[in-house]
């Protein structure tokens, strides 16, 4: 065990940014956890969306790579003060892949998966979700391949959504709409 916390929820309410930071143990100080509070509207929204995310790789450098991907939902938008850069809290990860045979181009088929829109947005359908994409190693250290941006108003609208992942030139990823 690495340690134990114990909180209240008027702490994480009451926090800076509603982010509460501590120790996780009382004996090492190095070892901290996050705890995001979030207040989400409109609770009586159950609308499911329901993906199977490919990505595919104009060449073949990333074939015989075991990939998976984290999806992220905006918690704290860029411009907040006392905040820098956005604040993304994960809110699935998939499974590990490998890229099928295609000898042009390597092609992920990640399995269908369904997700609460509300778990993707807070209530605000434009905002902003991200998807990371990792190539996954033994060690723990797993690559950021690059990562893409949409809203779900995009994803509902659009029959097939087509991405561009950042940091893979020619890299895409493809799934039906919401």
């Amino acid at each position: 065990m690495v340690g134990e916390l114990e909180f209240t929820l008027h702490e994480v309410v009451t926090a800076k940014n509603q982010i509460l930071i501590k120790p996780i143990s009382a004996t090492k100080k190095d070892a901290q956890i996050e705890i995001v509070g979030e207040e989400i509207q409109g609770g009586g929204d159950h609308e499911q969306g329901i993906m199977a995310p490919v990505l595919t790789f104009a060449d073949t450098t990333q074939r015989g790579q075991m990939l998976f991907f984290i999806m992220y939902r905006m918690h704290v938008p860029e411009n907040m003060p006392g905040r820098g850069n956005h604040v993304w809290r994960a809110v699935y990860k998939s499974e590990l892949k490998s890229s099928n045979n295609n000898r042009n181009q390597a092609q992920f088929e990640f399995n269908q998966f369904s997700i609460l829109v509300q778990d993707l947005c807070a209530g605000d359908k434009d905002k902003e979700v991200k998807i990371e994409f990792f190539q996954s190693n033994k060690n723990g250290r797993h690559k950021n391949l690059g990562s893409c941006l949409f809203t779900v108003n995009e994803a509902k609208n659009d029959v097939n959504i087509q991405l561009n992942v950042v940091k893979q030139k020619g890299a895409k990823l493809t799934f039906s709409k919401l």
